[in-house]
């Protein structure tokens, strides 16, 4: 199976999955959290401060928090947008992670701002986005195109398995739609 040339203009699989929402919010903070303590990036390893482990922590939670309240949105005032099938592409997926990203970036900033590690200040918030970008861009893209190739081998599985329970002859490069389609008349 060969990936298509631009895959971010693929058909990507919408999924009313409210479990798996829950789930990925609390991965996602438990990796933020995780890995802000383990890297300790963005001169973190130089901070002191007593209370900086918990801090660090919470970065995780807001992580959560926002993906959790972004899950909501999406399925509570934006389900219409989200159910359409025919438009949502792998591209459209990431664009709407990075959209996450903005959110938490907010969340990042307003935590910061309380627990008295940052500004409330334009240029400091510009900093926790580009922070948040750093730290998800590469999890998040790799999460969408992994997803889209897991779902597009189950979808060829179940292609195969029907061609095989009803003896269907088309090329395994063809699409289904094209087999199910006239041919065209030629004249003789």
């Amino acid at each position: 199976m060969r990936l298509p040339k631009n895959i971010l203009k693929e058909l990507y699989p919408v999924r009313y999955a409210p479990r798996k929402d829950v789930i990925n919010a609390f991965v996602a903070g438990a990796f933020v959290g995780t890995f802000l303590l383990v890297f300790q990036p963005f001169g973190l390893n130089r901070w002191q401060d007593p209370n900086k482990v918990l801090i660090m922590v919470g970065y995780g939670g807001v992580t959560t928090v926002g993906m959790l309240i972004i899950a909501l949105l999406e399925t509570v005032l934006f389900k219409r947008f989200f159910i359409n099938d025919a438009n949502w592409t792998v591209g459209r997926k990431i664009v709407l992670n990075l959209v996450h990203l903005l959110f938490i970036a907010m969340g990042n900033f307003l935590y910061s701002a309380s627990v008295g590690t940052a500004r409330f200040i334009p240029q400091h918030f510009f900093w926790f986005l580009l922070v948040t970008i750093a730290v998800g861009v590469f999890p998040i893209t790799a999460f969408v195109v992994l997803d889209y190739i897991s779902q597009l081998r189950k979808n060829v599985k179940e292609v195969q398995a029907f061609k095989k329970q009803t003896g269907a002859q088309w090329h395994d490069a063809e699409p289904p739609e094209a087999a199910l389609q006239t041919p065209p008349v030629t004249a003789n």
